[in-house]
């Protein structure tokens, strides 16, 4: 007979926080464990939170996915709640002993991404950038810049780097002056600063946010 294992009048809440401060802290960057605690405390705890952990049904969720589309949260907010549930479940049951009979986000139904509005994204056309770049980088009369980052943003229009992946950039390791090249090794991320109640901190990883990006040459 199988031995299950729970707190007296646990819920779905300090369960699921449990998951995620002792096994997605351990497996997560930073960043992406922000992200993740963010749609737990807003995404699944007020609406499941308060339920028995030994209760909860698939009903239960389903209603979190219809309440969460009711609000007009975005599919990936919805996508990202119904996974981190379904997640947090499986690990449960995985568990030795296991910690939950059973997993209620496994029936449950998320909608089509089709059925959501994809939001357009803007850009600037080459008049724009010009008009830009020439504000960002203009000289006073004096021969002092206006804006004393400006130049970061033509690099920006015209290599495609993201913000924090400028950040990170080194003269010596990064920059290549007689090539005409930059390389992209690191990119900076604030973080929730975890020493202290509120803030947050600034730091430096040595991996960017996709694969493909890691190690590139930039014109």
């Amino acid at each position: 007979k199988t031995e299950y294992v729970y707190i007296a009048k646990d819920t779905v809440a300090s369960y699921i926080t449990l998951w995620l401060t002792s096994v997605k802290a351990l497996e997560l960057k930073p960043k992406s464990y922000d992200r993740l605690e963010q749609t737990v405390n807003y995404q699944v705890i007020p609406y499941i939170g308060q339920l028995q952990l030994q209760a909860i049904t698939s009903d239960d969720v389903q209603n979190m996915i219809t309440k969460l589309i009711s609000e007009g949260k975005s599919y990936s907010s919805i996508k990202k709640a119904y996974e981190a549930v379904n997640a947090a479940f499986r690990w449960g049951q995985l568990c030795d002993p296991p910690k939950v009979k059973r997993n209620p986000a496994a029936n449950v139904k998320i909608p089509s991404k089709k059925l959501f509005t994809q939001k357009q994204i803007p850009f600037y056309t080459a008049e724009e950038a010009a008009q830009l770049t020439a504000t960002a980088t203009h000289i006073c009369a004096n021969g002092a810049r206006r804006y004393p980052l400006g130049a970061f943003v033509p690099l920006l229009i015209n290599t495609g780097l993201r913000a924090s992946e400028l950040l990170a950039l080194k003269w010596k390791a990064d920059i290549y002056m007689e090539k005409r090249t930059l390389t992209v090794h690191n990119n900076v991320v604030f973080i929730k600063d975890r020493e202290k109640e509120k803030g947050y901190k600034l730091i430096e990883q040595n991996t960017v946010k996709t694969d493909a990006g890691q190690d590139r040459v930039i014109p």
